[in-house]
């Protein structure tokens, strides 16, 4: 499965987004949405902090970019995220229980796994951060794998969201300058008795 990308600037120079990424158990309803930008003249250069690494390019062959390895468990079992980060992407963060940004983003440059993500809980219970992990600039490696506990929550369905900073370009989606990006989409999790 592939990906796609659009960028186009609207009036103001402020730049639009929007990326379709399919799941590993996709609903129909699932993308990946822009949550916000900044220009690389607010506080740093993407440029520069582009990585020697150059990851593969997703093909229409390509897992989706973050895969649980159960959609479903009960309460403290232990379930694997995996997945790939493109070249331009400087880290990834999989958050459960995350409903909307409540405050103003921190801008680039960000910490190595991303900043704190100002986010109101999407149902009952505090927002958990299960992954926070750094990038092919930081890490030198392309793939990503982390093991997280489902929190000790009623059974129900719940929202996971994931977040993936990194370089974008104002015209061209080919490039990765000019532009820093904010990519979010959303997983539900099953948690049983």
């Amino acid at each position: 499965m592939g990906c796609s990308l659009a960028l186009s600037v609207a009036a103001g120079g402020s730049l639009v987004a929007v990326v379709a990424f399919p799941a590993a158990h996709p609903p129909a309803h699932q993308k990946v949405t822009v949550i916000r930008t900044w220009a690389a003249a607010s506080t740093a250069t993407p440029t520069a902090a582009k990585a020697a690494v150059q990851c593969p390019t997703p093909s229409g062959d390509s897992p989706p970019p973050v895969v649980l390895s159960e959609t479903s468990g009960a309460a403290g079992s232990s379930v694997e995220v995996s997945g790939t980060f493109g070249t331009e992407e400087l880290w990834m963060q999989l958050l459960w229980n995350a409903g909307e940004i409540s405050a103003e983003i921190a801008p680039p440059p960000w910490p190595p796994t991303g900043p704190d993500l100002p986010l109101d809980p999407a149902g009952p219970g505090p927002v958990v951060t299960l992954a926070a992990i750094a990038g092919p600039a930081a890490t030198g490696e392309c793939s990503f794998h982390a093991r997280f506990a489902v929190p000790d929550v009623r059974p129900g369905t719940y929202q996971l969201r994931w977040f993936f900073g990194g370089l974008g370009h104002v015209t061209d989606p080919s490039r990765a300058e000019n532009a820093y990006v904010l990519l979010g989409s959303e997983l539900t999790f099953q948690v049983t008795a």
